[in-house]
C-alpha cells in the first residue's frame, strides 16, 4: 500500500469520526481545535474531502485485484447410492424384535 493511499485512509477515518461526533455530541473538533470558518478548517475539510475521492482509487484497485464474480454454481449432484445399499433388504416394522 502505498504512503498517500495510508494518508487517504488516515484522513477518512479522521473525517468519519468527526462526522460521527457531530452528530451524536453536536461537537466539530475541526472548528475546536482551528476555529469556525478559518482557512485552516477550510483546508482541513477540503484535504479529507480529497481524500475521500482517493479511497474510490483504492476501493476499484483492489476490486480489480480479486475476482469479484463468485465462480459459476454447479448442478445439483444428487448422492451415489452404493450396490450394497440397493440390495440392502428392509425389515419390515411389524417384524423387528422387540426388547
Amino acid at each position: 500500500m502505498k504512503t498517500i493511499d495510508v494518508i487517504a485512509l488516515l484522513l477518512v477515518i479522521t473525517g468519519g469520526i468527526a462526522w460521527g461526533l457531530i452528530g451524536a455530541a453536536n461537537y466539530n473538533p475541526v472548528d475546536a481545535i482551528f476555529g469556525v470558518d478559518t482557512a485552516m478548517s477550510s483546508l482541513i475539510y477540503v484535504l479529507v474531502g480529497l481524500a475521500a475521492l482517493w479511497t474510490i482509487s483504492i476501493l476499484a484497485r483492489t476490486i480489480s485485484r480479486r475476482k469479484i464474480m463468485p465462480a459459476p454454481a454447479r448442478p445439483m449432484e444428487r448422492p451415489t447410492v452404493t450396490e450394497e445399499e440397493t440390495h440392502r433388504e428392509t425389515v419390515p416394522p411389524s417384524d423387528r424384535v422387540r426388547r
